[in-house]
């Protein structure tokens, strides 16, 4: 599970087993998957990449996550992605998080204070969600359920925790459903 990597400027340490790679970098590999980023830092001795700044992720099946920062572990194919992260599936749906850990082989995620933008323009909101790409589900849970989160699945929408509307954001903004469409 090498990846290759391109930028403007590298830096070797450890070996050679630490390379940062700076300005427009690229990390790519023989499976279709590939990370952009300002800086991106491949630990090869750990099997991992971080990313710093104007992140994103692409694999083969046209998922794309971008974020602010990743951790991705190349062994267990598993992205860790902070701070003003967006998620778009094949279909098309983008959904927003806070907080979002993406299993790649699974193609399965799970996410902190989603608000989900879907392809037929619909919203959904939520403090936890699950996506399932398998299955074709975006499952939200309340915070009552945080500690069963990967226990159990909970579709039920609850009064003042998940939130669903069909009606299209016209002003992009970070409001919530609620401020954006009262009705």
């Amino acid at each position: 599970n090498n990846f290759k990597l391109k930028a403007l400027k590298f830096k070797y340490e450890n070996n050679n087993n630490l390379i940062i790679a700076e300005g427009e970098a690229h990390a790519f590999d023989q499976f279709g998957k590939e990370i952009f980023s300002d800086i991106i830092i491949y630990d090869k001795s750990k099997s991992v990449i971080l990313t710093k700044r104007n992140s994103i992720y692409k694999d083969k099946r046209g998922n794309v996550i971008t974020a602010d920062n990743f951790y991705y572990d190349i062994e267990l194919s598993k992205i860790i992605a902070k701070k003003n992260v967006k998620y778009k599936d094949k279909l098309g749906n983008l959904i927003k998080f806070s907080n979002f850990e993406y299993l790649e082989k699974e193609e399965k995620g799970f996410g902190l204070n989603a608000i989900a933008e879907l392809k037929d323009k619909s919203l959904v909101e939520g403090n936890i969600a699950e996506i399932d790409n398998h299955r074709g589900q975006l499952i939200l849970k309340n915070k009552k359920n945080k500690d069963n989160f990967f226990k159990e699945f909970l579709s039920i929408f609850k009064k003042n925790n998940n939130t669903y509307t069909p009606c299209e954001i016209i002003e992009k903004s970070q409001k919530g459903i609620y401020e954006n469409c009262p009705d």
